[in-house]
C-alpha cells in the first residue's frame, strides 16, 4: 500500500464519506478523495466545423473515433486534480462499476494519471468493511468495458444527431429520436392505437347470493342451460367473439330469472324456493415464492407502484442513500445477495420472526437477467454487482429509524422498500389453499364460487395487509343442497388495454430487452420533455429550453393523467414517420439484437468498428435511409395526425413548429385553423366535429351569445384559445375541448357564465384585512392577494369560487408558499405610514417590499431573511427611495411611468424634470452620484483601445481583457485609483443623502433620517435578463465550488472567464434553450408590470 494517496469517485456526496472512512484507517497512510463530477471527457454538443465528423462529433473516416473534447466547466477541475496526481504515489480511479463509470476512469486514466501509478477499484457500498475490501481486490482498467461504452456512445450519437435534425425541418423545432427513446415512444403509441381502436362490448353475467347454515358467498355465472357463458375475455379488440361460450342477452337472463323464480328481477329478494346443489369442489394448496431482491429495474418498477416515485426520482434517492453509505451500488443486473448480505439478512429475519421463517438458502424466486459485461466480471459469469441491499454497519442493517436526519421522507420510505424486500427474498414461501365450488342453480343455470385462505404468511408478513387478505367458502362438498338467497343480472363492458405507467413501461422494456435499467429513468425523463407524454406524476418545475417549442408543437398546455404515460399529437407523427421510413428505429427486435451485439463487444467477443460502419453506412444503413427519407417526404405529408377518427373525413388534422392545426380542403381553396392549447391533449378526444367547429370558428364574427348593455357578446376563435368579445374588450376563456356542433356547445360556455368572466376582476373577499381578487390572466387563472398571487387550482371554477376556498388557497399559496409560482410573505411586519412592510421570497430570490418599492436583502441576512428587523427593513427600503422614488423601481419600472411620475406624481406638474440621465426628480435636485470604477474597470478603460485594434467582436475585447487582467501581475496602479474614486464617491453621495433628505449611509436604520422628504426623484427603467445572464446564475455555484491549480476556489474573474468560455462552446440547440428562457421571463416581467400599474 502507497503512502499517500489520490482517490477519485463521481460525486461530492460520496468523496466526504469516502474520505472520513480512509482516514480512520490504522496506519501511516494519507487519503486525499476528491470527485470529478461525472465524464471529464464528452463528445461535443454542437458543430464544430463543416464536416459531417465534427457535426456528430465522430471521425467516421478514421474508423469512429470519439473526437472528445473537454468541457469547459471541466477545465480547472482537471488542472486541480492533475496538481494533486503530482504530489501523491498512487492514483486510485473509484468511479461506478458500470460501463459509463469504466470509461471515465479510463478519461481519468489517460489525463490525470498519466506517468502515475493507477489502480482501478469499485466499491460496492460505501462502509468501512467495504471500502477496506475493495482496496485489496483492485485491478487495471477494463479496456473491453470501455470499448462497449464507446460504441454505445457513438451509435447513440449516430443515430440521435442523424435523424432529429429531419423531425426539426420536417415537423418542429425541439424534437429528438433516439435508439431507445424512439422504441419506447413507438410502445407507447402503438398501445394508445390499439385503445383508439378498440370496440367496447357489452357483456352480460348472472351474480346470486347462497345461503349455507347462515354463511352467506356470492356466485358468479358459469353455464346457461349447459353452455358457457360468454364474458369478457372471450371477445377480442375488435368486438369479435373468440372462443367457445354464449353471449348473454340481457332480457334472457331477466326471463329466465323470472321463470326460475316466479319474481321479478328489477329488485333483489329472497328465493329460498329454489334448489341448488353442489356439482364439484375443487381444493389446491399454491406455494408463491419470495420475491428476489431488488435489481435497477425492480426497484423503479416497485418505487412507482408502491412510492409513486417516478424512475427518475427513485434513482436520485438510491443515489443518495449509496452516497450516505445506507445502501449497495443501486445500478445493477444481479439479483443475487453477496454471502455478507444474505447472512446479515437471514440473522435480521431469525431476530424478528424466529428461525422457522428462514427460507432455505438461495430458494427464493429466480428471476432470469441477461448478464452483462459492465454489470459483470471479466468473464461474464458473475455479476460485479450484487443486488441492491442495505450495507452492513457494525454486522447488522440498519432500520429506516436509524438513518440520518438529514435523509428525506422519500428516501426513507425507499430504503425501507429495499429493506423489506431484503428480509423477505430470505424467508420461506407464502402457502395459500384455494377452493372453486360449481352450484347448479335449478335446472336453469350454474355459478362458480371462490374462496381462498392463507395457511402461511411467510414472506408476506413484511408486504401490505391486502396481499393477504382472505375469502372463506363454507365446508362444500358435491351433492350438497344449499338455499337461494338472492339472484340478479349484471351487465359489463369490455376494457381497452391500459395506458402504460412508469412501472409498466420499464416492465415492457426489460421483457423485451431494449436499453439497460440504468437508462430507463433518462428515457423517460427524455419522453416528457420532448413533449412527446404528459403524466401526472413527477415532473414540476418550470419548461424551458426545447421543451417550450416541443410542448408549443404537441398542444399541450399542462401535466395530467395520474400516472399514465399519455402520448401526444407529436408522438403520434413522430412514430407513424419513423415506423415508415425508419422500420428499424423503432422496432423492439432490431434493438435488441442491438443490445446484444453491445454486449458481445463488451465481452470482447466482437468488434466496435465494423458494426458501427454497417450500422451507420452499409448498404441498408441509417445514413442512406435518412437521406431516402428526406428527399421522399414533403412537410405536409410528415406533420398529417392519421388518427382513427379521421379517417376518411373531411378535415385533416396537422402539427407543426407552432402548434396542430386543421386543414379543409372547400372547393379548391386551402382553409386552415390553428387548434386551441390543450384541445388534442388526449387523442382520444378528437373528433372531425370539434374540428370543423374550430375552422367555422375562425370565420365571420363569432358566435353572438346575448346581448349586454345594448352590445352582442361573442365567442370567438383564436389562435391561443376561445375568448369573449364584448363592451369592447377581450377576455381569454380556459375552455376545455368537447363534442357538439356549435363554438359554444364545444367550449361549454353559457351566456350567465360569460358575463360574469366579463366582470372580471371579481373580489371574492378579504384575509387579513386585505381584499382577495380573482382574474384571468396569460397563464391562466389566479388569485391576488396584497400584490401577490398564486394559480387557481384546476378543481376550482373561476368564476364559482367562494370566499372560504380563497382565502384557504391564500394562506396555502402565498403566505405558506405552497403553490410553486406564489411569492409568499416571509415576515409581516406592521404597517409604516399606511402601508405594510413586508419580506418576500420572490422569483429572483428574496426582498423587501413597502408599497411599491422593492428593496435587496442585506447581504448579511441572506442565509436568514427571517432574522431582520423592522428598522433594518425600513433602513433598507428608505435607501432605494431615496435612489428611486416611493413609485417603485427595479424590475417593475417603465418608461412611460417615468414621465406619468414626472408629470403628476405628487407635488410634480410643473415643478418636476427629467434629468439628462433619464432620473426624475424635484426641479433643482441633482442626480445621485455615480458608483466609481473599480480597479478591473479602470484596467479596462486603459487597455480597451489596444485590445480593440486585435479583434472587432465585442464579446472576445473583454475575453482578452479578462486574461491579460489575470496574468498582470502589479494591480497597485489601478487598485490606488479606484480607492480614491470611492473616497470621493463616499463624501459626494453623503451630500446628495442630505440634500434630498434620504439616509446618510447604509448603516443608518432611524426613522428621521429613513423617511424621505420628497417624492422621488428617480426611477430606473427595469430589465428581464438576458439569456447569458440566465446561464451564469444556472451555472455560477458550480463554477464557484471549482478549485483552481494551486487547490484553491477560483478569483471572481477566473469564474466569470470559465463562465464565458461556456458559454461559448455551447450548441445552438443549448443556446437556445436559454434564450427561450429569457423571452419567457421577459413575459412574466411584463405580465408583473402591468398588474403593478393596474
Amino acid at each position: 500500500m502507497y503512502r499517500k494517496n489520490l482517490v477519485i469517485v463521481e460525486s461530492p456526496a460520496k468523496a466526504n464519506t469516502i474520505e472520513a472512512i480512509l482516514n480512520n484507517m490504522p496506519g501511516d497512510y494519507q487519503w486525499i478523495v476528491r470527485s470529478c463530477n461525472g465524464h471529464i471527457l464528452d463528445l461535443p454538443s454542437s458543430q464544430t466545423s463543416t464536416s459531417s465528423s465534427s457535426s456528430l462529433g465522430v471521425d467516421i473516416s478514421s474508423g469512429y473515433i470519439p473526437l472528445y473534447v473537454t468541457p469547459p466547466l471541466k477545465v480547472p477541475l482537471i488542472s486541480s486534480l492533475k496538481k494533486l496526481a503530482k504530489e501523491v504515489e498512487c492514483v486510485w480511479l473509484a468511479t461506478d462499476g458500470d460501463r459509463e463509470g469504466e470509461a471515465i476512469s479510463s478519461h481519468l486514466n489517460r489525463t490525470v494519471g498519466v506517468g502515475k501509478v493507477t489502480r482501478r477499484v469499485v466499491f460496492r457500498s460505501i462502509t468501512k468493511g467495504e471500502v477496506e475490501r475493495s482496496l485489496g481486490e483492485w485491478r487495471k482498467v477494463d479496456d473491453c468495458l470501455v470499448k462497449a461504452q464507446e460504441s454505445r456512445r457513438v451509435l447513440d450519437r449516430l443515430a440521435g444527431y442523424t435523424v432529429s435534425p429531419v423531425l426539426w425541418r420536417k415537423i418542429a423545432p425541439g424534437l429528438s429520436a433516439g435508439r431507445v427513446q424512439s422504441v419506447g415512444l413507438g410502445l407507447i403509441v402503438e398501445r394508445e392505437k390499439r385503445r383508439l381502436r378498440y370496440v367496447k362490448m357489452e357483456w352480460n353475467d348472472v351474480e346470486v347470493m347462497i345461503n349455507e347454515g347462515g354463511e352467506v358467498f356470492k356466485g358468479e355465472g358459469w353455464e346457461w342451460k349447459g353452455e358457457r357463458i360468454r364474458k369478457g375475455g372471450g371477445f377480442d379488440e375488435f368486438g369479435g367473439e373468440i372462443g367457445i361460450g354464449r353471449k348473454l342477452e340481457w332480457e334472457d337472463v331477466d326471463t329466465g330469472l323470472t321463470s326460475l323464480t316466479g319474481e321479478s328481477t328489477s329488485h333483489l329478494r329472497s328465493y329460498t324456493s329454489v334448489p341448488c346443489t353442489v356439482l364439484t369442489v375443487d381444493g389446491r394448496s399454491m406455494s408463491t415464492p419470495p420475491p428476489p431482491p431488488f435489481i435497477t429495474s425492480s426497484l423503479q418498477i416497485e418505487g412507482n407502484r408502491k412510492l409513486g416515485l417516478t424512475a427518475g426520482e427513485t434513482m436520485r434517492c438510491a443515489q443518495k442513500l449509496y452516497e450516505k453509505g445506507f445502501i449497495t451500488y443501486m445500478r445493477t443486473d444481479n439479483g443475487k445477495l453477496s454471502e455478507e448480505g444474505e447472512t446479515v439478512g437471514r440473522g435480521v429475519v431469525e431476530e424478528r420472526f424466529g428461525s422457522d421463517a428462514l427460507g432455505v438458502i438461495g430458494g427464493g424466486k429466480k428471476k432470469k437477467t441477461k448478464i452483462k459485461k459492465g454489470e459483470g466480471d471479466k468473464d461474464g459469469k458473475e455479476e460485479a454487482h450484487e443486488a441492491i441491499r442495505p450495507s452492513v454497519h457494525e454486522g447488522r442493517f440498519l432500520k429506516a429509524t436509524e438513518l440520518d436526519k438529514e435523509i428525506g421522507k422519500k428516501e426513507r420510505e425507499l430504503y425501507e422498500l429495499i429493506y423489506n424486500r431484503t428480509l423477505s427474498s430470505l424467508m420461506k414461501p407464502k402457502v395459500t389453499n384455494s377452493t372453486t365450488a360449481t352450484i347448479a342453480v335449478g335446472e336453469l343455470f350454474t355459478v362458480r364460487s371462490r374462496g381462498s385462505v392463507v395457511v402461511s404468511s411467510g414472506w408476506s408478513v413484511l408486504t401490505s395487509s391486502t396481499q393477504n387478505s382472505t375469502t372463506i367458502l363454507p365446508p362444500l362438498y358435491p351433492g350438497q343442497s344449499l338455499s337461494l338467497q338472492s339472484a340478479r343480472p349484471t351487465s359489463h363492458y369490455t376494457q381497452p388495454p391500459p395506458r402504460y405507467n412508469e412501472a409498466t413501461f420499464v416492465q415492457e422494456l426489460e421483457r423485451l430487452g431494449v436499453g439497460r435499467p440504468s437508462t430507463y429513468a433518462s428515457v423517460l425523463e427524455t419522453l416528457r420533455k420532448r413533449a412527446y407524454v404528459r403524466s401526472g406524476v413527477g415532473r414540476g418545475g418550470e419548461v424551458k429550453g426545447g421543451e417550450i417549442s416541443a410542448r408549443r408543437a404537441a398542444g399541450i398546455d399542462g401535466e395530467g393523467g395520474k400516472g399514465q404515460l399519455i402520448p401526444s399529437l407529436t408522438a403520434l407523427v413522430v412514430c407513424d414517420l419513423l415506423k415508415e421510413h425508419l422500420g428499424d428505429y423503432v422496432d423492439t427486435e432490431f434493438t435488441k439484437r442491438m443490445e446484444e451485439r453491445l454486449d458481445e463487444i463488451a465481452r470482447g467477443e466482437a468488434e466496435g468498428k465494423g458494426y458501427l460502419k454497417d450500422y451507420y453506412e452499409g448498404e441498408g444503413g441509417l445514413k442512406r435511409k435518412v437521406e431516402k427519407m428526406e428527399l421522399a417526404i414533403n412537410n405536409d405529408e410528415a406533420r398529417l395526425a392519421r388518427l382513427p377518427s379521421l379517417h376518411n373525413s373531411s378535415v385533416s388534422l396537422f402539427v407543426g413548429p407552432w402548434g396542430p392545426y386543421a386543414v379543409r380542403d372547400t372547393s379548391g381553396v386551402r382553409e386552415t385553423a390553428p387548434i386551441p392549447s390543450g384541445m388534442v391533449s388526449d387523442l382520444s378526444s378528437i373528433t372531425e366535429s370539434d374540428l370543423l367547429t374550430v375552422l367555422d370558428g375562425r370565420r365571420g364574427n363569432g358566435t353572438v351569445m346575448g346581448e349586454l348593455d345594448g352590445k352582442n357578446v361573442t365567442l370567438r376563435l383564436g389562435r391561443y384559445g376561445a375568448y369573449l368579445q364584448g363592451l369592447g374588450e377581450k377576455l381569454r376563456e380556459e375552455g376545455g375541448g368537447g363534442g357538439g356542433g356549435g363554438l359554444q356547445e364545444l367550449i361549454g360556455l353559457t351566456f350567465e357564465d360569460a358575463k360574469k368572466y366579463l366582470e372580471l376582476p371579481r373580489t371574492v373577499g378579504e384575509y387579513k384585512g386585505e381584499d382577495i381578487v380573482t382574474s384571468l390572466g396569460p397563464y391562466g387563472p389566479y388569485l391576488k392577494w396584497n400584490n401577490s398571487f398564486t394559480s387557481l387550482p384546476e378543481e376550482y371554477n373561476l368564476i364559482e369560487v367562494g370566499e372560504e376556498d380563497a382565502r384557504r388557497l391564500v394562506e396555502e399559496g402565498i403566505v405558506n408558499k405552497v403553490g410553486r409560482m406564489a411569492r409568499g410573505v416571509l415576515v409581516d411586519f406592521d404597517k409604516v405610514e399606511g402601508y405594510k412592510l413586508t419580506v418576500r421570497d420572490g422569483r429572483f430570490g428574496v426582498y423587501i417590499n413597502w408599497k411599491k418599492v422593492n428593496a435587496k436583502m442585506p447581504v448579511e441576512f441572506l442565509d436568514s431573511p427571517t432574522s431582520i428587523s423592522k428598522d433594518e427593513a425600513w433602513a433598507a427600503i428608505s435607501e432605494k427611495i431615496a435612489l428611486i422614488g416611493e413609485g417603485g423601481g427595479g424590475t417593475k419600472g417603465k418608461k412611460n411611468a417615468v414621465k406619468k411620475k414626472a408629470a403628476v406624481g405628487k407635488g410634480g406638474g410643473r415643478g418636476s424634470k427629467v434629468t439628462k440621465g433619464g432620473k426624475v426628480g424635484e426641479k433643482g435636485t441633482p442626480p445621485p452620484p455615480k458608483r466609481p470604477m473599480s480597479a478591473y474597470l479602470l484596467f479596462c478603460a486603459d487597455n480597451r483601445g489596444d485590445v480593440a485594434k486585435t479583434t472587432t467582436k465585442l464579446g472576445d475585447v473583454s475575453k482578452e481583457l479578462a486574461r491579460r487582467w489575470k496574468e498582470q501581475e502589479d494591480r497597485s496602479k489601478w487598485e490606488k485609483q479606484a480607492e480614491k474614486l470611492k473616497a470621493v464617491y463616499e463624501v459626494e453621495k453623503a451630500k446628495w443623502s442630505s440634500t434630498v433628505g434620504g439616509p446618510s449611509g447604509p448603516g443608518s436604520s432611524t426613522r428621521s433620517s429613513a423617511t424621505p422628504t420628497s417624492p422621488a426623484a428617480t426611477k430606473k427603467v427595469g430589465r428581464s435578463p438576458s439569456a447569458y445572464m440566465i446561464y451564469c446564475k444556472e451555472k455560477r455555484k458550480s463554477v464557484m465550488d471549482m478549485k483552481g491549480d494551486d487547490g484553491k476556489k477560483l478569483k471572481f474573474g477566473e469564474v466569470t472567464q470559465v463562465l464565458a468560455k461556456g458559454w461559448k462552446s455551447l450548441g445552438d440547440e443549448e443556446r437556445k434553450e436559454f434564450e427561450e428562457k429569457a423571452i419567457e421571463a421577459k413575459k412574466v416581467m411584463e405580465l408583473e408590470r402591468k398588474e403593478e400599474g393596474e
